[in-house]
C-alpha cells in the first residue's frame, strides 16, 4: 500500500523543477525533507520538537541543501527570506512519539496564511492531515473551512482524504 506522502511527492515531482525551493513546515522524521533535499534545489524544514530535527538531521546527514529549524511553523515568516516553490504540511504528531503534542487548526492556519504570502505565484501548498488522533479530525475540519474561503485557492483532494491545495 502506497504511504499518502508519495501522493504528495509525486505531485511535486510533476509540477516543479529541479531548482525549486521547498519548505516542510512539519519535519517529523525527515520523510519529506529527505524527499526534497534529493530532488530539489534547497529545503527549509521546521519542526517544534527537539527529537524530531535531530532524528531529520541524522536521516538527511550528507545533504548540504537543509537548513532545519527548531520553531513553530507559525513563525516561518520570521525565517524564510527568499520566496517558496512548494509548502508540505503533514498533521498530527511525531510518530512513535507522545500522540498528545499534536498540530493545532489554529497554528496551522497561521502557518498557511504566511506560506500563501510568501509562496511564489504558481507555487503549491500541500497539505496532508492525519485525524484519527484526538483533535485531528477537527483541526482538518477547521483548516479546510480557512482554505475554501481564501479566493487564490483551488482545492484538490484525493481518494485518501488528503488536501492539496494549490495557488
Amino acid at each position: 500500500m502506497k504511504r499518502v506522502t508519495s501522493y504528495a511527492h509525486h505531485f511535486l515531482i510533476n509540477h516543479l523543477s529541479n531548482t525549486a525551493n521547498i519548505c516542510d513546515l512539519t519535519c517529523g522524521n525527515g520523510n519529506d525533507t529527505l524527499f526534497c533535499a534529493q530532488h530539489f534545489k534547497s529545503v527549509i524544514s521546521f519542526d517544534i520538537q527537539e527529537e524530531a530535527i535531530m532524528q531529520a538531521k541524522q536521516k538527511c546527514s550528507g545533504h548540504k541543501n537543509i537548513v532545519f529549524i527548531q520553531q513553530s511553523h507559525e513563525l516561518l515568516d520570521s525565517y524564510i527570506l527568499q520566496s517558496v516553490d512548494a509548502y508540505l504540511f503533514n498533521s498530527g504528531y511525531l510518530p512513535k512519539s507522545n500522540s498528545h503534542r499534536v498540530t493545532h487548526a489554529k497554528s496551522s492556519i497561521t502557518a498557511f496564511d504566511k506560506s500563501i504570502r510568501l509562496l511564489n505565484a504558481k507555487g503549491y501548498l500541500c497539505l496532508i492531515f492525519y485525524r484519527k488522533h484526538d483533535g485531528g479530525n477537527e483541526e482538518y475540519i477547521d483548516c479546510l473551512s480557512w482554505l475554501e474561503k481564501q479566493p487564490t485557492i483551488r482545492i484538490i483532494k484525493n481518494s485518501k482524504n488528503a488536501v492539496k491545495s494549490l495557488l
